[in-house]
């Protein structure tokens, strides 16, 4: 607890919280997604926290790409049907997680900055990440 407790006051201007500990790999997604999505929400780019089943799907995206043989892999592990995971890809459209090919719109993507996401983890293999969130003030952002 010690070692916490130094860790946390190493600078004035970083605070070094808790480590995350992940069971495995689609776990350490989930947990990290999770985090964006609050990240998304806190700075007012979605109105909601994604729910548990979306931030599964989208850790398999994140591990396996967006395809038809990821979409069946993901209908088996949430126990549904192809049309509910066609549903669950219209939510995460509409909140911008997923986005539509600009030449074939029955085509989607990862948003670009998961797309980002999914390459630092692909490039960190398993090794530990560290994820900073800066706090601005809103005059200071609005000079941005």
């Amino acid at each position: 607890m010690e070692d916490q407790i130094e860790r946390k006051n190493t600078g004035p201007n970083i605070y070094l919280a808790p480590d995350i500990v992940k069971d495995d790999e689609i776990d350490g997604l989930k947990k990290i997604i999770y985090l964006f999505s609050c990240h998304r929400r806190v700075c007012g780019v979605t109105s909601n926290v994604l729910r548990e089943k979306l931030i599964l799907l989208l850790a398999l995206y994140i591990k396996y790409g967006y395809n038809s043989s990821t979409k069946e892999k993901a209908a088996k592990i949430l126990n549904v049907k192809k049309p509910a995971i066609n549903s669950m890809n219209l939510e995460l459209r509409h909140n911008d997680y997923l986005v539509k090919d600009p030449m074939n719109t029955r085509i989607n993507h990862l948003h670009k900055d998961l797309v980002k996401l999914q390459e630092y983890v692909h490039s960190s293999g398993d090794s530990n990440m560290m994820f900073l969130f800066q706090v601005v003030n809103s005059t200071n952002a609005k000079a941005n």
